[in-house]
């Protein structure tokens, strides 16, 4: 191709593109204008402090937050199981003053694009959000579509022409909503990401954790399989009981004091299951305490089909009632430390008995590396023969060696190398015959008279 047509071609596809991008921006413009000050508020007269239920659906499924007499809310798919209070305040908060950025005037026929459908339209269908009160009272609603896209610099000017949403190279900076009834879209600056149909998504996933353990034992069917301690924090774990010979894995046993100090769970276990289906019949259990005088008692029970644990957990508070007094304290020292110590003691006190009670009865599905560090049998804590033996290469063990090895044979005698006789040299062939040449007679002499 020659360079004055790959310059036209060039110069035409570059008319193309600002035409596109010329024609996208005046359909923008005609479906999508800026919210005015009076039009901001989508939703109006929004009764937040009225609500007292709300259900969100969409085509995967369906949950219940509610409040509950006690003033909680609470996750009905999950047997009533306390709700992140976070991100349920966060939502109400967010919807009573959420502002439009922009306004879209568009009709029915073009709601499935912005995926502003109901939930049983199926595809292209949005999550719709219904909100009551006291007697089940429905205060309104709202249906939430397609997240809004932001392009990134290097995004190609091309993606996302159809409403200036879809593409790839950039990141949820939004969402279109429609309140029903009324038929007004508006683009929010809220993505609503947590807004979930899945009911363990909003749980309060606020679980337990040992900071600073001072020592975890594991019991199976009633017997202690090993037990770990140490004397002061900052020290590391040494296992219980060490044999002669023995020697801890200190990799092992250290993960032992670390293996709840972030725990977590996944999901709650129904009630109504039997404790031989959880295997909270025949756990397996750990017993710890830390340093703030917290005792902790975790039950592991069966493994789930997909890999996880059901497990128990149950907390109390044992620490010392009476502050040891200090050598030369002065009386003022002595009271002020000991009100330090009262309060400190009181807050301990009520935080194992909240703890306690929110933990109490429930059984939670939790990961299998959450529990797995605290489930192993003694045989793992302790450093396999042949670790030992390549960190520490012992004198008796190498005489031990030596006497086990035979001496080595003596060299052997070099053998008699007999030189084979020379072959005789091979003459050359000898050559060709020559040809024979043909000769001829030469006329006889006549004789003379």
């Amino acid at each position: 191709m020659k360079s004055k047509q790959l310059i036209i071609l060039l110069g035409a596809a570059i008319v193309l593109v600002v035409i596109g991008l010329a024609v996208n921006k005046s359909l923008q413009s005609g479906w999508q204008t800026p919210a005015t000050e009076g039009e901001k508020l989508v939703l109006t007269d929004f009764p937040v402090n009225d609500v007292t239920k709300f259900v969100v659906t969409d085509k995967d499924g369906t949950t219940e937050i509610a409040k509950k007499t006690d003033g909680r809310w609470r996750v009905a798919g999950r047997f009533d199981y306390p709700a992140n209070y976070g991100t349920v305040s966060d939502f109400l908060r967010d919807l009573s003053q959420l502002q439009a950025t922009q306004n879209v005037t568009v009709g029915e026929s073009q709601y499935g694009r912005l995926e502003l459908l109901a939930p049983d339209k199926g595809e292209n269908s949005g999550r719709e959000v219904v909100f009551y009160g006291e007697g089940d009272k429905k205060l309104g609603s709202i249906l939430l579509g397609k997240e809004h896209e932001r392009k990134s610099e290097g995004a190609s000017p091309q993606m996302g022409m159809g409403m200036g949403m879809g593409g790839g190279g950039g990141w949820p900076d939004g969402r279109y909503i429609l309140v029903p009834g009324t038929g007004k879209v508006s683009l929010v600056s809220k993505t609503f990401s947590s807004v979930a149909t899945k009911p363990k998504d909003w749980l309060d996933k606020d679980f337990f954790k040992i900071s600073d353990m001072a020592s975890g034992a594991l019991v199976e069917d009633g017997k202690e399989v090993w037990r770990v301690s140490r004397e002061k924090k900052g020290d590391d774990m040494k296992l219980a009981g060490l044999a002669e010979g023995e020697e801890q894995d200190d990799t092992d046993v250290r993960s032992i004091g670390s293996a709840f100090s972030w725990a977590n769970f996944d999901d709650i276990a129904d009630p109504a299951l039997a404790p031989p289906d959880t295997g909270m019949d025949k756990p397996k259990l750990f017993k710890a305490t830390d340093f703030d005088g917290f005792g902790y008692e975790v039950r592991v029970g069966k493994e789930t089909d997909d890999g996880k644990f059901y497990a128990a957990v149950a907390v109390d508070f044992s620490g010392p009632e009476e502050r040891a007094a200090e050598e030369n304290e002065s009386p003022e020292d002595k009271q002020k430390k000991d009100d330090e110590f009262k309060k400190k003691l009181e807050e301990n006190k009520k935080k194992a008995a909240d703890l306690a009670k929110r933990l109490d009865g429930w059984v939670y599905v939790v990961s299998k590396y959450t529990v797995e560090k605290v489930l192993k049998e003694r045989k793992d804590l302790i450093k396999e023969e042949e670790k030992k033996e390549d960190k520490e290469d012992k004198p008796e063990k190498k005489e031990e060696a030596e006497k086990a090895t035979p001496p080595p044979p003596p060299p052997a005698l070099p053998a008699k190398v007999e030189k084979a006789p020379a072959k005789k040299a091979t003459p050359p062939p000898p050559p060709p015959p020559a040809l024979p040449v043909k000769t001829e007679k030469a006329p006889a002499k006549k004789a003379e008279k």
